[in-house]
């Protein structure tokens, strides 16, 4: 199935500050979304497998959860298709992995039930089929939910989140960090180091091979300081790793070797109470460091992450209101901003909530624009490319 389409390319341009494999220089360009995307949804996902394959995942204009994919030769969106959705209740995606275009998991965001509540559909590349995820030991006081999903294999899948306070119609604050697996029958609770932590959660999960898997995400402690939270698994059992930096929340992870994960989040701007700046950090094989040269966002935090290579990686997020909105890339010896492309105009503001790619020279990244003069939200998508294809 499958196939991303590039549509019609916008002029605004951008280019990247050196050149990917192969001696080219590749550009950002803003994707005509009608190319890409059916009528009336809106990306949130994008797992792209080679400058012509990827697939979309996100929400209709009425909330509901779909997945699509395009053909960079076809000049249309096909193959939309919707997971089902049990009568009588309403579902939001979350978050979705595939590890081919035949493959993945889509995990759906119960709404309007008081509680938060999560369901997995699975795709076989042709259709979608629900799964119940694992059941709470104790349903009564307990609940589970997963933010984020990563797909090794057919029988091979593991999703991270929290369990909180299962009391319906109240805002249940999270009780522990959750991990489940999927072992090709069933979706199980696995046993990690901050399963009985108060107030931890695990917010991404990343598999860089089937023996080395990692998770991220924050925890409170007594004094109410907030610190990163992450977790490693060998193959065998999952085990923490301390995260250097005192404070901060970790909300993506991405990697390209055993000696190469990167994460990124947010922490406390210095001096401020309510201003957050950008939080990176990265894995070399034997710890984990917080990176200090980082150029200044303003009031910022990164949602999502992709290493390319071992010297291109790009990072997307939200920025204060009436700051420069910009990309964040490491070329190997430094990060720097990149302006993505897209019209600047005032009242217009860009949420670029994924970006995922096949190498560093062909990068997506996908999201929304809001206007806030003509009262409405587009979706929106930009491609980092050579120009194949």
């Amino acid at each position: 199935m499958k196939t991303l389409i590039a549509g019609a390319l916008l002029a605004s341009t951008l280019t990247t500050p050196s050149a990917a494999p192969g001696g080219c220089v590749p550009s950002w360009n803003v994707v005509d979304t009608s190319a890409i995307s059916p009528a009336g949804t809106y990306p949130q996902d994008v797992t792209v497998f080679s400058d012509r394959e990827a697939l979309f995942t996100g929400s209709s204009s009425n909330g509901s959860p779909t997945a699509w994919s395009g053909d960079l030769r076809g000049g249309r969106p096909r193959d939309n298709t919707r997971p089902p959705v049990p009568p009588y209740t309403r579902q939001s995606a979350e978050a979705s992995s595939f590890h081919s275009p035949s493959g993945g998991w889509l995990l759906l965001d119960h709404m309007g039930t008081g509680a938060d509540t999560t369901q997995a559909a699975r795709w076989d590349g042709r259709r979608w089929t629900l799964h119940p995820t694992a059941v709470s030991p104790a349903a009564a006081t307990t609940g589970l939910y997963l933010a984020d999903v990563a797909s090794v294999s057919k029988n091979d899948a593991w999703a991270v989140g929290y369990t909180y306070g299962a009391k319906k119609g109240d805002l249940n604050p999270p009780t522990a960090a959750l991990i489940e697996h999927w072992d090709g029958r069933r979706w199980s609770i696995v046993e990690n180091p901050a399963s009985g932590r108060p107030e931890s959660i695990l917010r991404a999960v990343t598999a860089v091979s089937p023996d080395d898997v990692w998770a991220v995400g924050n925890q409170r402690d007594a004094d109410g300081v907030i610190s990163p939270l992450v977790q490693h698994f060998d193959g065998t059992r999952w085990t923490e790793v301390p995260a250097t930096h005192p404070t901060g929340a970790l909300f993506a992870v991405s990697g390209t070797g055993p000696d190469d994960v990167w994460a990124v989040g947010s922490r406390r701007r210095d001096g401020t109470d309510n201003q957050a700046t950008a939080l990176v950090m990265h894995w070399d094989g034997t710890a984990w460091n917080s990176v200090t040269t980082l150029p200044d966002l303003g009031n910022s935090r990164l949602d999502s992450v992709y290493a390319a290579a071992p010297g291109s990686v790009w990072a997307v997020g939200d920025v204060g209101p009436g700051q420069e909105e910009e990309f964040l890339h490491w070329d190997g010896s430094a990060w720097t901003t990149i302006s993505h492309p897209g019209p600047r105009m005032n009242g217009l503001t860009y949420n670029f909530l994924d970006v995922h790619g096949s190498g560093p020279d062909n990068v997506w990244a996908v999201g929304v624009t809001v206007s806030e003069v003509a009262q409405e939200v587009r979706p929106m998508a930009a491609r980092l490319t050579c120009g194949k294809g």
